[in-house]
């Protein structure tokens, strides 16, 4: 039985790890290629760059609104989160404090949509 268990949760183990390298792959790769120029990323898009090139990073914030979109994704982010909590922490509060028909499925409910 212990033989097992431990044979279950070493293949849980690989395929998690196989699961997270092909998840973080896809960002290496594009930090990896933001890096070169465009005539070396059309010649050999899986090797590594020759040399850093730090301006595509320049070039993207001139060209476009980066700024913008940072400023624009941080005020977002921080509104949602500000509301999430505010939603969270009444919830926790009114299931611990009241007592209700149907308390423990709505705390089982809320604790499903967590997940």
């Amino acid at each position: 039985m212990k033989n097992l268990r431990e044979m279950g949760r070493a293949i849980l183990n690989t395929l998690l790890l196989i699961y997270s390298l092909l998840s973080i792959y896809p960002i290496l790769w594009m930090i990896m290629n933001s890096f070169k120029e465009n005539s070396e990323f059309m010649v050999n898009n899986m090797s590594f760059p020759t040399k850093l090139i730090f301006m595509n990073y320049l070039n993207a914030f001139k060209t476009s609104k980066m700024n913008i979109y940072y400023i624009n994704s941080i005020v977002a982010s921080t509104f949602s989160i500000s509301l999430i909590v505010i939603f969270i922490f009444t919830i926790g509060y009114v299931l611990n404090r009241y007592v209700f028909v149907g308390k423990k499925n709505c705390s089982i409910w809320f604790l499903f949509l967590a997940c």
